[in-house]
This record gives C-alpha cells, sequence and structure tokens, in this order.
C-alpha cells in the first residue's frame, strides 16, 4: 500500500481548513492541499488521492456549492474518492452527493476530525487495494498469455493419467 498520499480539502473557511490539515498531518504521513475555491482546485495540475468538500463556500465565482465541482470531478477523475465535510444537515443534500458519486458525507461536529480521518483512511485503504488487484490480474494474465499452453498440455496429461490409472 502506498505510504504517503495526497488530499484535496476545498474548505473556504481558512481557519477551519488549516484546523483540518494540522490534524491530518500530525496523525498521518499525507501532503495536504488546501483550497479555499472551485477554481483554486480545478487550477491546480496535480490530481490529489482523495479530496475533503465542504458543500456550502462563500468565496466561489461561479457556483455557491461544490456538488458542481463533485460533477466535473467525475468527469475527469471518476475514481478518486471525494468525503464532504459540512454544516449541512439535510438529508436530501446528502443524498443527491452520495447518488453523484460522493465516497462520504460528515457533519462537523464535536468527533469529527477523527472520523474524517477513519474515513479517508478507508477510502484511500479501498483504493490502494484496488489497485493492486488490477496490478495483480494484468500479471495473472501476462503468466497465463507466457504459460497457459503448459497449463493445458499438463492438465490434459492428469486427465490421461487419471484414466489410465482408474
Amino acid at each position: 500500500m502506498k505510504n504517503e498520499f495526497t488530499i484535496g480539502i476545498l474548505e473556504d473557511d481558512a481557519f477551519f481548513g488549516n484546523l483540518i490539515k494540522d490534524y491530518l498531518q500530525k496523525r498521518r504521513n499525507w501532503k495536504i492541499k488546501l483550497y479555499r475555491t472551485i477554481e483554486e482546485l480545478e487550477n491546480d495540475t496535480e490530481v490529489a488521492d482523495a479530496y475533503v468538500f465542504d458543500y456550502m463556500l462563500a468565496f466561489s465565482d461561479e457556483i455557491n456549492t461544490s456538488k458542481e465541482a463533485l460533477v466535473r470531478l467525475r468527469k475527469k477523475h471518476p475514481d478518486i474518492p471525494v468525503i464532504y465535510f459540512t454544516n449541512y444537515k439535510e438529508i436530501d443534500i446528502a443524498m443527491s452527493l452520495i447518488k453523484l458519486g460522493a465516497s462520504d458525507y460528515l457533519l462537523k461536529d464535536n468527533n469529527s476530525l477523527q472520523e474524517l480521518m477513519e474515513s479517508l483512511d478507508n477510502v484511500l485503504t479501498y483504493k490502494s487495494l484496488e489497485t493492486e488487484t488490477l496490478c495483480l490480474d494484468k500479471r495473472i494474465n501476462r503468466l497465463y498469455k507466457r504459460f497457459g499452453s503448459i497449463v493445458s498440455t499438463v492438465i490434459v496429461l492428469a486427465g490421461l493419467l487419471y484414466y489410465l490409472i482408474s
């Protein structure tokens, strides 16, 4: 599993954004990138391994929620986890974001930073295992192409031997 991940945080409140950054960096070996606007996030050429989005953004020029940012990110990078971390408790908002591909929807409260870190741990572990599975599958396919005829011959010979012994 990859040791260092890059986490992008879209949070218009600079104080809270830095609080999240400090909390995560003290507990994990992650590179944290803070964005205050959707425009900053979209202008960054480096794609993070996972993102944390606040829902309502005060400093966005085009839109005032990060829902559109999720839609745009999904078009370019459908497999990158996005966790919503917000004060908005409306179930309709949470459900619409999950349907659009958000990995989790967490409310900011007393234990929320620990829950955010656990959610990031989960999505990053899943992403790493998924990547590792794809690599192993490619390796198995290469080996099968290389040794497939030998395996088939051995299976035929084993069947023939079983027939002759019985």
